[in-house]
């Protein structure tokens, strides 16, 4: 009795829909940023007029190609004390039924106008072993002045299958086939700080998150289908029982 259990089991799991896998994912991106920190001149120096902005640039730039957390920051300092920082981070993760996109850029100023700039960018690809619906959440940080943000999903040919993912509504779903996709994802933000006296400003110019999941598509079976296949299971194995006591 003990095999025609099990054997059941496997037919009843056999009737289900196949459970969709995500497979050979993979990620192109960048996280980048620029910014200047600026004091007025506060003695005479050479080349510096009394009162006027000296201005200090910095930049940061890092490729991105698999999936995990990556950061990367830069910052200047002026020679009258002021200094500014950005910093933009990536995280992408992946299991056989979801994805995970996060992205955020901000900066910080102490005593100084600071322009600053942060950007991420990403296109991941993945392959869907199975029909699935895809269920998406997206959300977005709100920032000053607005930050930018685009998202969509591609097919492998470059259609557009879904648009403006982080546009309202936040959430919404769609029945996908098996078959290569991708999804292309930018954020940016950028602030301007007035110079602050002698405190430090910290600002979130940009964050979103992409959280896609991916579900069997349901079949609908015959009223009582699972039951008569358990059924059959059974009146199988006790015919071969019979049999064996018989002999």
């Amino acid at each position: 009795m003990r095999r025609c259990f099990v054997l059941m089991g496997l037919a009843i799991l056999a009737a289900a829909p196949a459970l969709p896998d995500v497979i050979d994912v993979t990620v192109n991106g960048y996280i980048s940023g620029l910014g200047t920190a600026a004091n007025p001149c506060s003695i005479v120096v050479d080349g510096c007029i009394l009162g006027q902005l000296v201005m200090v640039g910095y930049s940061f730039s890092e490729t991105v190609t698999q999936l995990g957390a990556f950061s990367d920051s830069g910052g200047a300092t002026t020679p009258f004390g002021g200094s500014a920082e950005g910093y933009a981070d990536l995280n992408t993760t992946a299991t056989t039924n979801a994805l995970e996109i996060d992205l955020t850029g901000g900066h910080t100023s102490y005593h100084s106008y600071t322009d600053a700039w942060e950007e991420d960018m990403v296109a991941v690809n993945f392959d869907l072993t199975e029909p699935s619906v895809l269920e998406l959440v997206a959300s977005v940080g709100v920032g000053y002045p607005t930050p930018n943000y685009s998202g969509e999903l591609l097919d492998s040919n470059g259609n557009v299958i879904l648009a403006d993912l982080f546009n309202v509504p936040s959430s919404n779903s769609t029945v996908l086939s098996p078959g290569m996709y991708e999804f292309n994802i930018w954020a940016a933000g950028e602030s301007y700080d007035i110079e602050p006296p002698n405190m430090v400003l910290e600002s979130l110019d940009f964050a979103a998150d992409l959280n896609a999941t991916f579900a069997p598509v349901p079949t609908p079976e015959p009223r009582g289908t699972v039951f008569a296949v358990a059924f059959a299971m059974i009146t199988a194995c006790c015919l071969v029982s019979r049999r064996r006591d018989t002999s």
